[in-house]
């Protein structure tokens, strides 16, 4: 469905006690997450997001939302982060902990406050933007900022593509967005821009549909 404010989004959704028992056991995308292919691309855009966040603290904390088996932290770590995590699956809790990841339950309220809060493809399975983004508020200290990775619903395999793009994962992937209801979002929640971007080109994935092949 599409709403007035143009946020896409889907209806109805998953009750959310059968949402996070399929996040909790789910082992497909972690496989994903596994591969070679996948984890090269996404060492990329970890570096890339970490040089966007300007920042001179000495002593500087970040919390990654969804961080999965900790890729992320990993690659903030190497760069003098204190990193924390939130993740709900199983498997992957197993392997942060042997990293000596300290995760965090982001549905209680904690008192620990952070310099950078990350959702890596994690928000578009947020089904109340509004509740997240006050909570997220609650945990960043003065002056601390969010970076969202998360595929845009005005990107060239998803006008070309429609129900073939990956993005429309109708049991996982509730709402979607555009830079522009994101951006939306976050003023509405008190946050202001600092950096909009598309970083991965989709013109691999259309090129091989409009060829009568398998996009992916």
């Amino acid at each position: 469905y599409k709403c007035g404010c143009e946020v896409i989004y889907v209806n109805p959704v998953l009750r959310n006690q059968i949402f996070h028992s399929n996040l909790y056991n789910e082992n497909s995308y972690t496989e994903v997450m596994k591969s070679k292919a996948n984890f090269r691309l996404d060492t990329l855009r970890f570096k890339y997001g970490l040089q966007l966040i300007k920042t001179k603290l000495k002593k500087k904390r970040v919390l990654d939302i969804g961080c999965g088996f900790g890729f992320f932290l990993d690659e903030a770590r190497k760069q003098g982060w204190d990193v924390y995590g939130s993740e709900i699956n199983k498997e992957c809790i197993k392997i942060l902990n042997k990293k000596n990841i300290s995760c965090i339950n982001f549905d209680e309220e904690n008192p620990i406050k952070f310099d950078l809060i990350t959702l890596w493809t994690v928000f578009e399975h947020i089904i109340n933007p509004n509740n997240f983004f006050a909570k997220v508020s609650r945990m960043l200290k003065k002056n601390g900022k969010i970076l969202i990775n998360i595929p845009n619903v005005n990107s060239l395999s998803a006008r070309i593509m429609h129900s073939e793009c990956s993005m429309f994962h109708g049991h996982q992937h509730l709402n979607f967005y555009s830079p522009k209801t994101l951006t939306k979002f976050l003023r509405i929640n008190g946050f202001k821009i600092k950096i909009l971007e598309t970083v991965i080109s989709d013109i691999d994935t259309v090129r091989n549909h409009m060829s009568f092949q398998l996009p992916y």
